[in-house]
């Protein structure tokens, strides 16, 4: 069972793949919610690509590995 999430979105890959979330942090949120999170970031221009990761944390406190880039 899920206990925390964390979100990461950026203008880019490269970004991602050193844990820089340049639109949006969520930081590690206690929440067992996985769907409909609303985004939390800094205002996105129409057109504009970013990428996002994710993580969550099980009822023991262990975090998954990210997951792969979505954009």
């Amino acid at each position: 069972m899920q206990s925390a999430y964390q979100i990461l979105v950026a203008g880019s890959e490269e970004k991602l793949r050193t844990n820089v979330g340049d639109k949006w942090d969520s930081g590690k949120t206690d929440s067992d919610r996985s769907v409909n999170v609303h985004y939390r970031g800094s205002t996105l221009a129409s057109g504009e690509t970013c990428c996002w990761k994710v993580r969550v944390w099980d009822k023991q406190g262990r975090p998954s590995p990210w997951s792969l880039p979505g954009s």
